[in-house]
């Protein structure tokens, strides 16, 4: 007699920015992606944000690390996510802006990432990114490597925040690649 296999738990990730969006969605990952930032996020936004998700879904938040205010504030919000949700929230730190994290993983500077998309400074190459339709294509030819995409949110980064550190390793899974 063969075993059921349990269904995978649905995914939503929750990002900062439009970037981060189209990034996610135009490179095939899994899940449903949503802007939201839980830096900023008043307790009515996020009755808002747990009315859609289920008990049984994976969260994954991919948190810039650029403006670190707020920490409480993103500290109950990460809290109201764990008592909702079954599953532990998975956390990726994006290090630096979305530009600096993509430059990372296409091995280049940001001009040269800016002279790709016919871009002359980050507010045109935003706009840009954003508009490609072909985003996978458009960043082969850039040398990207999915891989090395926010790789730098493993055991070597550390907030200086011993606080939020501490939050971080008892109610998170750190995202290591």
């Amino acid at each position: 007699m063969m075993n059921k296999v349990k269904n995978p738990p649905k995914i939503t990730v929750l990002v900062e920015g439009e970037n981060e969006l189209n990034f996610w969605r135009k490179m095939g990952f899994l899940g449903r992606a949503k802007i939201f930032n839980l830096w900023q996020a008043k307790a009515n936004t996020m009755s808002g944000l747990l009315r859609g998700i289920q008990q049984d879904e994976q969260i994954i938040i991919i948190a810039d690390t650029d403006v670190l205010n707020e920490q409480n504030r993103f500290i109950a919000n990460v809290l109201q996510i764990k008592k909702h949700c079954k599953l532990k929230p998975h956390i990726i730190w994006q290090i630096q802006n979305f530009e600096d994290e993509l430059c990372f993983s296409c091995g280049c500077r940001p001009a040269q990432l800016f002279q790709h998309f016919d871009a002359v400074n980050a507010d045109e190459f935003k706009n840009k990114f954003n508009k490609v339709n072909q985003l996978e294509n458009k960043l082969t030819a850039c040398n990207h490597d999915r891989d090395k995409m926010w790789m730098r949110s493993g055991s070597q980064f550390s907030l200086n925040s011993s606080d939020l550190n501490d939050f971080i390793q008892n109610n998170l899974v750190l995202h290591r690649r």
